[in-house]
């Protein structure tokens, strides 16, 4: 199973060099930051210890991380929220095509959405897990 980490930064209103800027920087600390959070999922460790982790990388980064888990079924790759450092679970104002975007294509993708708090930057970087043994 892949999954991506969403790294995610409020841009509204910022000019386009600025907002550039921003998503170099989500893009270096999404790869800076997502060691802990691959080891505690290749480990199959306790669901708080990945929340924890999750929670970790944004307090270092300064970001916030939202981890999302994809599914594929009838209608393709679907995201679903497996950890958010915010603790939510459901987040209704974001679609995560940059993360769709990043499963599709097995690289760091990066964008920005429209959400409740405006404009919102993402980089999406997926996750490998190693298979036991």
């Amino acid at each position: 199973m892949v999954i991506a980490g969403v790294y995610l930064g409020v841009t509204s209103g910022l000019e386009t060099g600025v907002r550039a800027k921003k998503l170099d920087t989500l893009t270096t600390v999404a790869r800076q930051y997502s060691g802990p959070i691959v080891d505690a999922l290749n480990h199959s460790l306790d669901r708080k210890v990945l929340d924890a982790r999750v929670r970790q990388a944004a307090d270092a980064s300064g970001a916030r991380v939202t981890l999302l888990g994809l599914t594929r079924g009838t209608q393709g790759i679907q995201t679903y929220v497996a950890s958010d450092s915010t603790a939510q679970r459901e987040i209704g104002d974001l679609q995560f095509a940059v993360a769709l975007d990043a499963a599709r294509t097995r690289r760091v993708a990066r964008g920005t959405e429209a959400g409740n708090v405006g404009r919102v930057a993402e980089a999406a970087l997926p996750l490998w897990l190693t298979a036991p043994g």
